[in-house]
């Protein structure tokens, strides 16, 4: 059985060996033993990482973020509630359908 960072590649790598050395990963890896998959699976693709950025934010703003991050019932796209006015209903502004609190 594959162990979580295998199957996180296994999803990932039939997107990048479409798009080669065009691609952008948001989040990804998240763990050493994935960057070192990642790493592997590039390397037979003759694909390098050309650049990394890291982007630290302090607990407690994400931690403001993720207490305020609603989702879309239907097409799943996350907003800040603080975008919408907070005396209205939050309506998606893609689909029409209603923002929900993000349940975790």
């Amino acid at each position: 059985m594959l162990g979580r960072d295998e199957w996180a590649i296994n999803i990932l790598m039939p997107y990048i060996q479409v798009e080669k050395n065009n691609y952008i990963l948001d989040g990804f890896p998240r763990t050493l033993k994935q960057a070192r998959l990642l790493d592997l699976e590039n390397n037979k693709l003759k694909c390098k990482i050309d650049l990394a950025i890291k982007i630290e934010v302090s607990k407690e703003t994400l931690m403001d973020r993720v207490s305020k991050r609603i989702v879309c019932k239907s097409c799943g796209i996350a907003y800040n509630a603080d975008d919408f006015d907070e005396n209205c209903e939050k309506i998606c502004p893609e689909c029409d359908s209603l923002l929900i609190k993000e349940k975790r």
